[in-house]
């Protein structure tokens, strides 16, 4: 709003000193001259301050319909977040130990659950998250956790052999 009231006001200075120049060098002219010139320089001023004060509410529209626009962009964004969240669930990421349990449990880790992710753990993250049709990255996020996590409270013997899978390392052997 200050930048368009600062344009306007810049455009009729700019007008009015040009108006200035055309009156210095009409005023060499005769006094006859100068009147209707004096009055040609007034009507012009009232043209541009109208000029100017259309384009400063034009200016407030734009600038209330941008405020609108980006208040409810924000509101879809929120919206979205939420959506993102609710998609998520009450995704609270799991220990190092919970992930090798679970791993374990599904027959893909054959370590100890000591809470280190070692090279070992993060090949069976992969094996995983490969298996199950998962963005294959390394990394538990709420849907590698979702299905990976359904494991966790599962002991070995429950899987049997169904689950036991075929690692990458036993297929290199």
């Amino acid at each position: 709003m200050r930048k368009s009231r600062f344009l306007g006001t810049l455009m009729l200075s700019g007008l009015i000193f040009a108006g200035c120049d055309m009156l210095k060098s009409k005023s060499d002219s005769s006094s006859a001259e100068t009147e209707p010139v004096i009055e040609e320089l007034a009507d012009t001023t009232t043209t541009v301050q109208d000029t100017a004060a259309g384009a400063v509410t034009a200016t407030e529209s734009v600038a209330q319909d941008a405020e609108q626009a980006m208040a409810s962009a924000g509101a879809s964004l929120e919206s979205a977040v939420e959506a993102a969240a609710a998609t998520a669930g009450d995704f609270s990421k799991p220990t190092n130990e919970e992930i090798q349990q679970a791993l374990k449990n599904v027959g893909l880790y054959q370590g100890s659950v000591d809470g280190v992710l070692g090279p070992r753990t993060k090949q069976a993250i992969l094996d995983f998250q490969t298996q199950n049709n998962l963005v294959v990255d390394g990394k538990i996020g709420p849907k590698t956790w979702a299905k990976l996590g359904s494991y966790l409270s599962v002991t070995p013997a429950q899987t049997g052999p169904s689950f036991a899978t075929t690692t990458t390392q036993e297929i290199a052997n």
